[in-house]
């Protein structure tokens, strides 16, 4: 074996060199493969709670007559959750408007209702040629990733998509 051996007997020589870097290689790209699948992970894990949250939000609006139901002539303290419809999937002008009006007034309080504090949102109404009738929340660019949800619903006897779009 060739080497240079020091005063302690021990050898240094350009094979444990080579090991050493190979060892160092096969490391670094170990790590690098676990922050790609955990970046991915972290990305799919993001989206599937950004869909989530946004057909739970949907349901509620268009399924439910909200809690209480009532809650459109009450204050935003008061309401427990949003309902936009009079019946399932029959779309009740009044709520309609309430909810456009509290969302101006105070968005954060309708995300956190809505169960969407971690996110943005953005609801319209938009008839079958995609034309919008009235929209509330936020009309924002999505800053990292979106997710847009929608349910036809009737509203004053005609068919309207309901859409609501949830963004990080």
């Amino acid at each position: 074996m060739q080497g240079k051996i020091n005063s302690n007997g021990q050898v240094f020589s350009t094979d444990a060199l080579v090991g050493l870097v190979i060892f160092l290689f096969a490391l670094g790209i170990v790590f690098y493969y676990f922050a790609q699948v955990s970046e991915r992970s972290a990305v799919f894990e993001e989206s599937a709670e950004l869909k989530n949250s946004a057909f739970n939000a949907l349901s509620a609006l268009v399924e439910t007559k909200g809690m209480p139901e009532n809650w459109n002539a009450l204050g935003i303290s008061e309401i427990k959750a949003f309902g936009i419809s009079s019946e399932r999937n029959v779309v009740d002008s009044g709520k309609l408007s309430r909810l456009v009006e509290v969302s101006g007034i105070d968005y954060n309080a309708v995300k956190k209702i809505l169960g969407l504090q971690k996110f943005g949102f953005g609801i319209s109404v938009n008839d079958l040629n995609g034309s919008r009738i009235v929209s509330a929340g936020s009309i924002e660019k999505p800053l990292r990733s979106s997710f847009k949800a929608s349910r036809l619903a009737l509203w004053n006897g005609n068919i309207v998509s309901v859409s609501l779009e949830v963004f990080k």
